[in-house]
């Protein structure tokens, strides 16, 4: 039996969705506080893996509250006995290096991603069980909820194009800063399909799609599925750098959804019957 924390936020129901396909038995972690050590607890017993995607984040910020509540929560679920496998999804923080490099971070969410991780590897070498430890780098989830000044790039862009109806100039969006966008569902049957590979155990992933975009070209790309500008985002030559190669050549795994079908599959799971343009075959797989 898999425990699953933060199934109901924005990667958790894709994640349930793939492990029920795949014929798994899953208990969500929900009705409870998993600061709460007598809320963890109560799985005693009935669980022997755990997939961990809970956490809280009001932005890069250092707000204590995040680093002490993501932190307690990790320390809670590796107090329980039994488990044979604890997966823990992590997060890239915008930090492109390699696995096998020092991360340092000035934020506290960042600061309790990298402490949940070290405490993951210390409890694996102390109580035997296997891990796998996920960064994914800016998921895309219509599941995300829009929050101000802390929502993920497409969900703002969207919010104020598509709810908002608002005008966007594209001009006056930053197109220096290069981000990869990576589709929910690539990460979260990733997760899952590597589950049983001995080859992901006692190991750590970064997890992204090759292509990169400015802020800009999620604006217009946006524009572009909405019948509103005639030109799409036209990609770059895909840059492999050395911090997405072990997921390549160890899982032998690259993303599926392109970043303009990534574009694209938001809004149609996110507002649905809103008139979309079809993909062409000009665009990249």
């Amino acid at each position: 039996m898999i425990l699953v924390t933060g199934s109901q936020g924005g990667l958790g129901p894709f994640l349930i969705k793939s492990l029920r396909r795949s014929n798994y038995e899953i208990l969500e972690a929900i009705g409870g506080d998993l600061r709460d050590p007598a809320f963890v607890e109560s799985f005693r017993g009935r669980v022997d893996k755990v997939i961990h995607c809970a956490s809280t984040w009001t932005g890069f910020n250092r707000d204590f509250e995040i680093l002490h509540n993501n932190s307690i929560i990790t320390l809670n679920l590796l107090t329980l006995p039994g488990i044979t496998k604890f997966i823990y999804v992590s997060s890239g923080c915008g930090m492109e290096i390699p696995e096998s490099e020092i991360v340092f971070h000035d934020n506290a969410y960042g600061l309790s991603k990298v402490f949940s991780e070290r405490a993951v590897q210390m409890a694996s070498e102390t109580k035997g069980f296997s891990y796998t430890i996920w960064r994914p780098f800016h998921i895309v989830s219509p599941r995300e909820k829009f929050c101000p000044g802390k929502s993920h790039i497409c969900t703002n862009l969207c919010k104020k194009i598509i709810e908002d109806e608002g005008e966007v100039n594209l001009d006056d969006l930053d197109n220096s800063k290069r981000l990869r966008l990576t589709w929910v569902e690539d990460v979260a049957n990733c997760i899952v399909n590597e589950m049983s590979n001995l080859l992901a155990d006692d190991a750590v992933f970064n997890i992204s799609t090759f292509e990169r975009c400015s802020v800009r070209d999620v604006a217009q790309q946006i524009l572009y599925c909405l019948r509103r500008k005639e030109q799409g985002f036209s990609s770059e030559n895909p840059n492999i750098n050395k911090a997405f190669m072990k997921i390549y050549q160890v899982l032998g795994w690259h993303a599926e959804t392109s970043f303009c079908d990534c574009i694209r599959k938001y809004i149609v799971h996110k507002y649905g019957d809103i008139d979309v343009r079809p993909k062409t075959a000009k665009e990249p797989l």
